[in-house]
């Protein structure tokens, strides 16, 4: 049996989740013979126990030094004689490997550490190192702006590593430029959609041994929800905090009710703290409840519009016709806002947001939900025309990318 293998993948939050699980999706329709492997720091039974439902198999991330055995048979004698079937088994997984995909939403670039950054080229490289084809899914990359001696190491690596990659697949433009700037990549990289954006499937039970039950909480019918995300209140968690505050008021004072619940369990902390920052106020309901992919792409339906600082909780409702007031902290929102002509409600936490533009862009949607509704349903089909796992298996087929 044929192997392909997922790097960057998981279960940490409802956005790596979906990618995960669409990744299944999309390549058991493609490849329906192949086993799906999920590259992890962790494959420990405890961690195989709680993949169980999924329909992949854990693969340890092998120890780098291994790739150098791939071609060198007297290493991999040694290796043999040193570790066994600890590496037995990934030599013949990656053998028998016909590609490899990453779905890293982010990893790469100055911002990250060195760490991130290394962590990401090793896994990138071992595959190369067996021959197996390398496929980098939608997602950011860059800056690119290495300073010390460890960056420049690391940009030494992009520049010898990503021109093998058989697909690069920009998640934006700004991203996509700097990749074809600093590392002259036109020949392989190319600009799409995000890919849970993209994909046309909804049912993720496809990826799942067996079709879970899904309950869902009663949900007024006049109400918006905040999803706040922790990582925007990094440089000024009080200003941001009392951005979400604001648009709380504001949906009271539009007669909604307000939810607030996460698509992150990093996020449960804060959204407690929100709600109990309106503990006497009915119309301000916490789900303090971990929702699967499955249930949150569910329940995000339930909800007028979405005001939210999490990318792809913005995917979920935005491919469900919902519209969103973004607080976003990256180029990635403006962007995905932009595609579905909802610029009007991109507020950039990069920049400093005054409070009365909050209160406009949830009063603005508060009135207008129905319209944007239906611009994001108008443009929806063009979003969804390309699919980034055509492309894979086009080149998987005939090895180019024209």
């Amino acid at each position: 049996m044929s192997n392909i293998i997922i790097a960057g993948g998981g279960l940490i939050n409802k956005g790596a989740q979906a990618m995960t699980l669409i990744s299944i999706c999309e390549l058991k329709k493609r490849y329906p013979e192949h086993q799906i492997y999920l590259l992890t720091w962790n494959a420990s039974q405890n961690e195989k126990v709680r993949h169980a439902p999924y329909d992949l198999e854990l693969l340890q991330i092998p120890p780098k030094k291994f790739a150098s055995a791939a071609k060198n048979p007297l290493k991999r004698a040694v290796y043999f004689l040193h570790f066994r079937k600890n590496f037995t088994e990934i030599d013949q997984i990656y053998r028998d490997t016909e590609l490899l995909i990453d779905i890293s939403g982010y990893a790469i670039g100055s911002n990250w550490s060195e760490k991130v950054c290394n962590d990401y080229l090793d896994n990138i490289e071992f595959a190369l190192a067996y021959d197996i084809p390398v496929y980098l899914l939608p997602q950011s990359f860059g800056p690119f702006d290495f300073q010390d001696e460890a960056g420049q190491q690391i940009d030494h690596r992009i520049r010898k590593i990503f021109p093998q990659v058989k697909l690069i697949c920009a998640r934006e433009a700004e991203g996509y430029s700097a990749l074809l700037a600093h590392y002259k990549l036109e020949h392989n990289t190319i600009l799409t959609e995000d890919m849970v954006l993209s994909s046309r499937i909804h049912d993720y039970s496809v990826a799942m041994k067996q079709k879970p039950d899904i309950v869902l909480p009663e949900i007024t019918e006049d109400c918006m929800c905040l999803i706040p995300n922790v990582r925007a209140c990094e440089t000024n968690r009080e200003k941001t905090e009392e951005l979400y505050h604001c648009a709380v008021r504001k949906g009271i004072a539009c007669g909604l009710t307000v939810y607030i619940t996460y698509h992150s369990t990093q996020d449960a902390e804060l959204c407690q703290k929100l709600k109990s920052d309106f503990s006497d106020e009915a119309k301000v309901v916490l789900l303090d409840h971990d929702y699967g992919c499955m249930e949150f792409n569910e329940l995000v339906k339930k909800f007028r519009f979405v005001v939210g600082s999490r990318f792809h909780a913005l995917v979920h409702a935005l491919k469900n016709g919902v519209p969103c007031v973004a607080m976003g902290w990256a180029i990635k929102y403006v962007d995905l806002m932009k595609l579905f002509g909802q610029n009007a409600y991109m507020l950039d936490l990069r920049e400093s947001v005054p409070l009365d533009a909050v209160q406009e862009a949830v009063g603005m949607m508060a009135e207008r939900f129905t319209v944007e509704a239906e611009t994001i349903r108008e443009r929806l089909p063009d979003v969804q025309r390309e699919n980034v796992f055509d492309k894979i298996k086009k080149l998987d087929k005939n090895g180019t990318n024209k």
